[in-house]
């Protein structure tokens, strides 16, 4: 289940490029940087209980908004 749900977002991802929407073209590169910062978030917020002080939404959306602009074209 957990590769047919890498695959299924690396097509995304592709889709996304093909679309002219992010500016790395390869989706074997922006798959594992996604996939990494969205499990690192889910980590620091399970195993570290003071992570959650400035609010899980500010950190996700920050994540989230840092990621995106990095990659939009």
């Amino acid at each position: 289940m957990a590769r047919n749900t890498y695959l299924i977002f690396k097509e995304m991802i592709r889709d996304c490029v093909k679309a002219g929407r992010l500016l790395e073209p390869d989706e074997d590169v922006i798959a594992p940087v996604l996939a990494t910062a969205s499990h690192g978030l889910v980590t620091m917020i399970l195993y570290r209980s003071d992570f959650l002080n400035k609010g899980s939404d500010v950190i996700a959306r920050s994540l989230v908004d840092a990621l995106r602009r990095g990659y939009q074209k």
